[in-house]
């Protein structure tokens, strides 16, 4: 299994840190049945010994009452545009992804290539969604992922809802971005923003890997565009659906900082983060 914290909100007093976390198994599909005893966590204040959590509470996410921002970030690069079938294929995965929004969620499209345009700013229609998501964007050239990745994060940063992510879309590699992956990373964490990575094609999968790592995301891979319908089944099912939050009484003093690691023992297997 693989288990996911895709965000940690600490409050001033730490006595209700929050942490969101999701658990997938072997083919990324989301497990459901787990409960408070499954989740162990332990904290490692900089500087000081491994302490673990003695005491926790587990639910699952209403998504009606918490909603979720999410920043849908497309390639319109030429050697996507190239491929028999892949736009539309792209653009079909990310209407069904749409499609599964609940009450309180929100989304944003951001299409990007040679430069990057925001195509509809966030919104919970998702007539407006699927009518940028189908609009031309007008360019193609190169692929400034990062670039596209700093915009979304910052129209992200400024949103309200508690749960933040962003999905990146790519069947290429970085080229020409005035930002950086060490710079999107950092920026992405200091706002609590996920980011889930898709890569088809010529990727480049140690970066994708990397930034989805780094920040709580996942990457999912995919041989050719046929199956990125799928993959966005899964993603809406993971952030819209299936996340458990964990509230806890941190010792980490307010002035420091520090690690934590949530362990989940499903049946005997096991995954961390």
């Amino acid at each position: 299994i693989d288990v996911t914290i895709s965000q940690i909100d600490a409050c001033a007093d730490r006595d209700e840190t929050k942490v969101y976390v999701s658990v997938t198994d072997q083919v990324q599909a989301s497990v459901t049945t787990l409960v408070e005893d499954d989740f162990e966590l332990v904290e490692t204040p900089s500087g000081g010994a491994e302490s673990p959590v003695a005491s926790k509470t587990l639910e699952f996410v209403d998504s009606e009452t918490i909603g979720l921002s999410v920043s849908l970030v497309m390639d319109y690069s030429q050697s996507i545009l190239w491929v028999d079938g892949a736009v539309a294929d792209m653009e079909s995965a990310a209407q069904t992804f749409i499609t599964q929004m609940n009450g309180g969620d929100e989304a944003e499209i951001i299409k990007y290539a040679a430069e990057r345009r925001v195509m509809q700013a966030f919104t919970a229609d998702p007539g407006l969604l699927e009518a940028a998501i189908k609009e031309d964007p007008g360019f193609s050239g190169g692929s400034q992922i990062y670039d596209a990745l700093e915009l979304a994060i910052a129209n992200l940063s400024v949103r309200t809802n508690e749960r933040k992510a962003v999905i990146l879309l790519t069947d290429g590699r970085e080229f020409d971005s005035d930002a950086t992956g060490v710079g999107v990373v950092a920026q992405a964490n200091a706002n609590g923003i996920s980011v889930y990575t898709v890569g088809f094609g010529d990727t480049d999968p140690d970066t994708l890997q990397d930034l989805a790592d780094l920040t709580g995301g996942i990457y999912y891979e995919s041989d050719d565009s046929t199956a990125l319908e799928a993959i966005y089944v899964k993603l809406a099912d993971l952030l819209f659906q299936n996340q458990y939050i964990l509230t806890y009484d941190s010792d980490i003093a307010i002035d420091n900082s520090g690690e934590l690691e949530v362990t989940v023992d499903y049946n005997g297997l096991v995954g961390s983060d």
